[in-house]
């Protein structure tokens, strides 16, 4: 993940390695080879006004514009050709590719069932496909079309490529690197190829083979920007700091392109700072930072390394109060303070995934038990485990309060993860030494909560300077045959793990993921989970039914 801006589909994605047209590194260029062409059935010529451009004409004007990144204009293209050619499977194809491109994965998937359902022999389709179901988090779905690619073409460098990045999402890193390998054999010269095999092997903690791939890719692709960013990861991770930099100014020194969790230049500022933050060179991470944040205000990871950056610093000048007690707002003041107070903000460091160099990771919590000084907070799994099943280090908890200005807030670090549960997205932590104020939320009862009616989620925006928020909304569904429930409201990274609560400020679920109606799509040649991870504000909340949490704490002993 990981703010997602609309990422694009490698060309290489769509076009196989046959060699019919010239790569684009920026946009999926697919034009139509001469063998597709052919394969259309035979039709009388549709009648041409002298000032209407031909069949010809509208693929190369639509190729064109996706190669230059309109992809709208593209879809408009397409979708001209679509009205003269109705049955022009490369058509559908090619309009599936501008609709991915622009984030638009369920139409995406529709044009490409209609170009298979056409020509059901032409590979390409079936890779398009793929892309779009992996981008949604269908695993499975995606690997079958790849792999059904591979039997119509098992010579197609680019299905095996594609299926080993379904494989790695999976964590099967062995599988994937096999499929890299053989993507490779097939195509020598697939930088692609050679910089995903990197990303296995560095997920594999293989750093030296890692960084001997990356280098391969930028050989044969010297603007390869994505490559440049992990091989500065990898040099990082072997404690090479101002190599890496080099590596981090290289990308810079490229033009900027779209892709995920970011453009090349927002990773790269965010790379380079945290690379310059563990140098101890606070003020030069902190103007790195801000560069990211300036090209994508939506990038999380960035705005919460700013912000712990400029914590730190400002902790260098003054340090943090060590009892906040006395400047907890009165009820006068905040009627729901006692709710702000179980609230709690959880941050974790976490490592590099993709591109991203990593750093800290920030979401909410919520106070479920108490022993004395001693608190259990639960908030949601991704908080505190990355996704490949790393937990985060450095773990820190922080309550409530209105500080005077230049006063930061104190980071409670007796922090234990307790309990966690993937399916559930559900974690436990144990936190000792805390204030003497405050008491665990009130959880309804299945029985007590309405269908629908109002509801509050408390989090901690990254994108706001006050860490405690609490939009409200309404709920849009809510069964309780279902794990979870969604409710409109305005929300952002940082809430996740928070508590919703109704009308009588009772606990009735925990904000899970955020969602829209603008999700991109992420770079095919980069790390790829479910979009969803990245969408970093939105007007629609997913949130865990309290009863499954209920369940799930009693089962571990937590509550009785």
């Amino acid at each position: 993940m990981a703010g997602d801006a609309g990422a694009l589909v490698s060309m290489s994605q769509f076009l196989g390695r046959s060699g019919w047209v010239m790569a684009v590194a920026i946009a999926a260029l697919v034009a139509v080879p001469e063998s597709v062409r052919a394969q259309r059935p035979l039709q009388p010529p549709s009648p041409i006004i002298a000032s209407e451009p031909t069949i010809d004409e509208l693929f190369r004007q639509g190729n064109a514009a996706q190669a230059a990144g309109r992809f709208a204009e593209a879809e408009r293209i397409f979708r001209a050709v679509l009205r003269r050619e109705p049955r022009n499977a490369a058509a559908y194809n090619n309009l599936g590719n501008a609709l991915y491109n622009q984030g638009k994965l369920e139409e995406a998937i529709a044009q490409y069932r209609q170009a298979i359902a056409l020509d059901p022999k032409d590979a390409l389709p079936y890779n398009g496909l793929g892309n779009a179901l992996r981008n949604q988090g269908k695993l499975e779905e995606a690997i079958a079309q790849y792999r059904q690619a591979i039997a119509l073409d098992p010579k197609d460098a680019l299905a095996y490529n594609n299926l080993g990045i379904a494989l790695r999402d999976q964590g099967k890193l062995e599988e994937a690197i096999a499929q890299y390998r053989q993507a490779i054999a097939l195509d020598p010269k697939y930088a692609a190829a050679y910089y995903n095999l990197g990303i296995a092997l560095r997920n594999q903690g293989k750093l030296e083979e890692a960084i001997s791939q990356y280098r391969q890719a930028i050989a044969l692709d010297p603007k390869y920007a994505a490559a440049y960013n992990n091989l500065g990861l990898a040099l990082y991770f072997q404690g090479k700091l101002e190599e890496a930099i080099s590596q981090y100014r290289q990308v810079l020194a490229l033009p900027d392109q779209r892709g995920t969790p970011a453009s090349a230049h927002t990773l790269a500022y965010n790379n380079l700072g945290y690379a310059l933050e563990q140098q101890g060179n606070l003020e030069a991470a902190i103007a790195e930072y801000e560069k990211a944040v300036a090209l994508d205000p939506q990038y999380a990871t960035a705005q919460n390394n700013l912000r712990a950056a400029r914590e730190k610093l400002a902790a260098r000048r003054s340090p943090p109060a060590l009892d906040d007690l006395a400047y907890v707002p009165p009820v006068e003041r905040n009627p729901k303070v006692a709710l702000f107070r179980a609230t709690v903000i959880v941050e974790a460091r976490f490592g590099a995934t993709g591109q991203d160099a990593g750093g800290l990771n920030r979401g909410a919590g919520w106070v479920v038990k108490r022993e004395g000084n001693t608190l259990w907070i639960v908030t949601c799994r991704h908080n505190v485990i990355d996704r490949l099943d790393r937990p985060g280090t450095e773990p820190t908890v922080q309550f409530y309060s209105l500080l005077p200005e230049g006063q930061t807030r104190r980071k409670l670090n007796t922090v234990e993860l307790v309990q966690q549960d993937a399916t559930l997205d559900i974690a436990v932590l144990k936190v000792t030494g805390a204030p003497t104020d405050i008491k665990p939320l009130v959880m309804a009862e299945e029985s007590q909560i309405q269908f629908t009616g109002r509801v509050m989620a408390i989090g901690h925006p990254y994108n706001q300077e006050d860490s405690w928020v609490a939009p409200s909304g309404d709920r849009a569904s809510y069964n309780p045959q279902r794990t979870k429930f969604s409710f409109n409201a305005p929300i952002a990274t940082g809430h996740s793990g928070g508590p919703v609560f109704d009308e009588s400020d009772r606990l009735i679920g925990m904000v899970a993921a955020i969602s829209d109606e603008t999700s991109g799509a992420p770079d095919p040649n980069s790390e790829t989970p479910n979009l969803a991870n990245f969408i970093s504000t939105g007007q629609l909340g997913s949130a865990i039914r309290i009863q499954p949490i209920r369940e799930k704490l009693q089962t571990w002993g937590i509550l009785p």
